[in-house]
């Protein structure tokens, strides 16, 4: 199902390109600098769908050659909520609201070499895009409790971070707009990364615990790790729990994947 997903994606940007160069007016003869504000080999965008979730995505593509750009990409979301927090909790069957409590934030920066196949070139039509992708985010506001054997109560308020390297390459289509050709469209079909992530939760617990509580709550974690991560020989964690927090550090692969549809000008 994905190798159709994925094939149709491509041949859908393929027809339209097609299409547009078969009723583009552009002459055969134009270059980048015909009609543009300065050389005509700077393109500045924003990334669309991502400001409907808070989140701020900008780019900045120059154009190297007729076939070759270098683009840089730096995404922002401030600390907030979840989108759409109360949805997601009922997908997954989140009982104790830890989606919904949560504060999130996260800070991406990307570098891409892209390639453009078709004969107009310069920024225009489909791209094959090998990238480079740095990420942190974090979380914090979630509370939950622990409960011992003698029925006490703790409060555990949890916060944590996650950085991630990654590599992968991306697939989408290009097109100039407009009598100057300086609006940008870019539609990023399908992109796919896989790195390495680093990342660490931090359980601050009041009141103070015994030592016994202590080992309880660290066999707790590494159960819940075990079960959702032991399988997976590739994932290394650590756990440590004092009398007033539990750390736990997890390493390992990294997978995700990458779509956006952008607007700009061409400068």
């Amino acid at each position: 199902m994905r190798r159709i997903i994925l094939i149709s994606l491509v041949l859908t940007c393929v027809i339209i390109s097609g299409f547009s160069q078969e009723n583009d007016t552009t002459p055969k003869t134009w270059h980048p600098s015909q009609g543009a504000i300065l050389d005509g080999r700077t393109i500045l965008k924003v990334d669309l769908p991502g400001l409907a979730l808070g989140f701020y995505g900008f780019s900045a593509e120059r154009v190297i050659g007729k076939h070759f750009s270098l683009v840089g990409n730096v995404g922002y979301f401030p600390s907030g909520n979840i989108p759409y927090a109360s949805k997601l909790s009922e997908l997954v069957k989140d009982d104790e609201g830890f989606l919904e409590m949560a504060q999130i934030n996260s800070l991406t920066s990307s570098l891409e070499m892209r390639f453009y196949t078709g004969r107009k070139g310069y920024g225009r039509g489909f791209y094959i895009s090998p990238y480079y992708k740095y990420g942190k985010s974090g979380f914090d506001n979630i509370k939950t409790q622990y409960i011992n054997d003698e029925d006490e109560e703790y409060d555990i308020s949890l916060n944590g971070n996650l950085k991630t390297h990654s590599g992968g390459i991306l697939l989408g289509c290009q097109w100039l707009a407009g009598k100057r050709k300086n609006i940008v469209i870019d539609w990023s079909l399908l992109g796919v990364h896989v790195g390495y992530l680093d990342g660490n939760v931090l359980g601050d617990i009041s009141p103070d615990i015994n030592s016994q509580d202590q080992q309880d709550v660290k066999e707790n974690i590494e159960d819940i790790l075990d079960e959702n991560l032991g399988k997976i020989n590739l994932y290394k964690y650590t756990v440590n729990v004092s009398s007033n927090n539990a750390d736990i550090n997890i390493k390992g692969p990294w997978a995700f994947l990458r779509m956006s549809l952008s607007v700009g000008i061409r400068l």
